[in-house]
Order: structure tokens, then C-alpha cells, then sequence
């Protein structure tokens, strides 16, 4: 009965006329206006003409298109052939990023994959709620690749704790363990799970310290070694401040797992240290390098550079750079260095001698606001130069030992097969998961 009052061409004419801030502004209005019509009818074919001459437009701009898809969900039809426009404009995005690194791509994976979650990070926020978008993946031809550098940065997000969300984390792993299978995300589930563990360790262990009245605030991670490609161990002299403290742990941990075998890793701890010998009183964010050296300053006023490889036992090259971040940020100083030298962004490890004499920098200032007393001293060390080949070099080895498996088992199966036959019957098993090279299956 109300259709016959509204006038939908005058309506539509109008709304065609507007301002593209205008017509996000009415666009909901509309599409629920015209909801009940059928997706044959001519009135709904005008409004999907007009929004995709506006989609054309204004592809690039990911907020507007992400605003005129939620407006349209209510007329599916129009919502649908929607999704093409954008689907071949981020199709077309993709191939021309990739393309642009595509010979050192062949060479570095870790870019690959990185240059296509920079694709899926600038639309994510049109087409997150789009299940359809999953099919992405299956375009992507070698998806141990994927895995492997998905599971290099899942593991740098979670021991940074840089994650905005184990749920959103749990999220993604759920939706590639639909695309590709529960064997693809069988360690990136364990990873979460560790995760988890350690959460409820920790809560157990700083309930047991409080009870004897230790104030120091703890926490650990304790992950799988079969599961986490980490950098073994380096050598170490933990501070005698904090032996108690890891003593105490590696105790109550054993009572709680009889035979299991703790390792520390301490390249990748961190800690926050309160300042008392400033005018004003900082926390400093700081690696368990950096922890190591400072805390040494309780106990002298000055160290060489050879005093400090003796007492920390740190490797020369990995105490040096620490000790370049300390000096570019004026923590320590180096009267050696001269002002001028030691405050350069040029200052490198090669200007660090065994002779050396470092001390604390006791004008140290924040320049800024003294409300903000955390300031972040952690800096990354150059200690992985030789990542991509290592992971490059895993990634072939992994295939080896998969295209073997999948050979055994082919054979395992029929007994008896010609060459080509063999070879394709491989080649078509693990194709869901990489393209296989033929001169390695031979």
C-alpha cells in the first residue's frame, strides 16, 4: 500500500545529484527504503548503477567503500556484484605489489608474505566481516611459505606480547585451519596454547612468592622448543640480583612438572628498572642486557668495555651494540669518545675500545614532559643477518622430507607404479600445499 504513495524515481534522481558525503549520509535510509523491493526490479538496478559508478571512484578511499557496504547489506543482490568491483581492485593491488618485488621475492619469502598482509591490512577494514575474502589463500600457490613466515611473526607477536588480542589471533588461526586443514595450524594452535599456559603459571607462581612476601613482579613464558623456531642460548652471567628470583621459579616449576628441562632464553626477556640517582626518577624499559649492565653501575662508578665482557659474559659483539644504544640514548658515557663522538647517530660498535671507560650519565634528561616516566630503551640487536637463509634453507628441507613421506606412502599404497605415474600422484597430493619441484621428486 505505501509503495503506491513513493515516488522511487524522484527519490532516486535526487539522491544521484548529492554529494558523495551526502549520499553515505542517506545511503542507509535508501537501501532500507528499498530492502523489500525485488532484486529484478528497475528502481533497484538504477541504485546499483549509481553506487557503483561511485564505488569506481572512490575505490581508493577504504573508509568510504567500507561505509557503503555496510549500507547495502540489507539488498544482498546489490551488496554481491559489489564485492566483484572490489574484489578485482584488490586482485589487481596485489598482483602490482607482488610484482614490484617479485625478483627479490623469489629470494626473500618473508617479503612475499609480508607485501601480502600489507594488501590485506589496507582493505581489512572493508572486508573483515566478509567471509568470502578467505578465498584469497587458496590462490596462493605455496603455502608452507606462508605458514612458516605466518608462524615467524605469530611467534615475534606473542613474545613481544605485541598482539592486539588472543582472540583476534585465535581468530585468524581458525579461519586458515578451514582454508587449509588442522595439520596446517597444528603448531600455530600449540603456540596459542603455550601462550595460555604460561598466563596460568605465572598467576600460580606470583601467588606462591606473595605468600613469602617477595615483591617482584614475574612473569615467564614457557614454549615448546619443537614447536618455536628460537635462536638457541647465548652465553650468560645472570645479575646477582635477580639469581634468587630464577632459582625460585625453576624450583616450583619442577614441582609442578617432574623430568621437563628448563632453558632460559634471555636474549629475548625484558625487564623495567627504577632509577634512584637522577633528579628525577625514571623506569627505564630495557632489554636483560642492557638490565645486566646497568645493574653492574650498583656496584662501581666506572667499568672498561673488557670489565663489562668479563662480568656480564655477553658475546663482544652483542655487548658492544648494547652499549652503542646506551650511549646514543646518554644512559652511559664515554669520556674516551669525547662529547661530540659519543653523542653522534654514527657512532658505531668499531668505535668501542677494550680500554674504553664507560660510567653513568648522571645529567641524564627526558626531554619532554616529566609525566611520562617509562621511557623504552630496547633496541633490536643485528644478531639475525643469516634469518632469511635459514628459513629459505628449512623450507627445503621440510619439502624434502614431505615429498619423501608422500613417495612412501604413494608406494605403501599400490605397491607397484610407472614413473610418470609415481610422479603425478605426488605432485597432485601436495599440490594443496606447494607446487612441488619434479627434478627433487626424481
Amino acid at each position: 500500500i505505501c509503495d503506491k504513495f513513493i515516488d522511487y524515481d524522484r527519490i532516486l534522481n535526487e539522491y544521484e545529484t548529492l554529494s558523495y558525503d551526502e549520499k553515505n549520509q542517506y545511503l542507509p535510509q535508501l537501501c532500507t527504503l528499498l530492502s523489500h523491493v525485488p532484486c529484478n526490479h528497475d528502481h533497484i538496478s538504477k541504485l546499483k548503477q549509481i553506487v557503483e559508478d561511485d564505488m569506481r571512484v572512490l575505490i581508493n578511499d577504504v573508509t568510504q567503500i567500507a561505509n557503503i557496504f555496510k549500507s547495502v547489506r540489507s539488498i544482498p543482490h546489490v551488496a554481491k556484484e559489489l564485492k566483484k568491483i572490489v574484489e578485482e581492485h584488490i586482485h589487481h593491488e596485489g598482483i602490482e605489489a607482488i610484482e614490484r618485488f617479485a625478483v627479490t621475492s623469489i629470494n626473500d619469502p618473508k617479503l612475499y608474505v609480508e607485501t601480502i598482509l600489507a594488501v590485506h591490512g589496507k582493505f581489512s577494514p572493508t572486508v573483515s566481516t566478509e567471509q568470502v575474502f578467505m578465498s584469497a589463500l587458496d590462490q596462493v600457490e605455496d603455502k608452507d611459505i606462508f605458514e612458516k613466515c605466518y608462524t615467524k611473526l605469530l611467534a615475534r607477536r606473542l613474545i613481544g606480547e605485541l598482539s592486539i588480542s588472543d582472540t583476534l589471533e585465535e581468530s585468524m588461526i581458525s579461519k586458515l585451519k578451514v582454508v587449509c586443514g588442522a595439520q596446517y595450524t597444528f603448531k600455530l594452535e600449540h603456540m596459542l596454547s603455550d601462550i595460555s599456559i604460561s598466563k596460568d603459571l605465572t598467576k600460580k607462581f606470583r601467588n606462591r612468592e606473595r605468600n613469602i612476601n617477595d615483591k617482584s613482579d614475574f612473569s615467564v613464558m614457557v614454549l615448546s622448543a619443537n614447536l618455536w623456531s628460537l635462536a638457541t642460548p647465548n652465553s650468560f652471567n645472570l645479575p646477582s640480583e635477580l639469581t634468587p628470583l630464577y632459582n625460585s621459579f625453576t624450583q616450583f616449576y619442577h614441582e609442578q612438572h617432574t623430568g621437563r628441562k628448563l632453558t632460559w632464553l634471555h636474549q629475548y626477556s625484558k625487564a623495567e628498572l627504577d632509577t634512584f640517582y637522577l633528579k628525577q626518577n625514571f623506569i627505564f624499559q630495557v632489554s636483560m642486557y642492557q638490565l645486566a649492565v646497568l645493574l653492574l653501575f650498583n656496584k662501581a662508578e666506572e667499568y672498561t668495555v673488557e670489565n663489562l665482557v668479563d662480568e656480564t659474559l655477553i658475546k663482544e659483539e652483542l655487548l658492544l651494540q648494547v652499549l652503542c644504544s646506551l650511549l646514543k640514548q646518554k644512559i652511559i658515557t664515554c669520556t674516551n669518545l669525547g662529547g661530540d663522538n659519543m653523542n653522534s647517530d654514527e657512532l658505531t660498535e668499531k668505535d668501542l675500545k677494550n680500554e674504553y671507560t664507560l660510567h653513568l650519565a648522571l645529567d641524564y634528561k627526558k626531554y619532554g614532559s616529566y609525566a611520562w616516566r617509562k621511557i623504552n630503551l630496547r633496541r633490536k640487536l643485528k644478531v639475525e643477518q643469516k634469518n632469511n637463509e635459514d628459513l629459505n634453507h628449512s623450507i627445503d628441507e621440510d619439502r624434502r622430507m614431505v615429498i619423501q613421506t608422500a613417495i612412501v606412502r604413494t608406494m605403501k599404497e599400490d605397491k607397484t607404479l610407472k614413473h610418470q605415474e609415481l610422479l603425478n600422484k605426488v605432485v597432485q597430493q601436495l599440490s594443496s600445499r606447494f607446487k612441488p619441484n619434479v627434478v627433487i621428486i626424481e
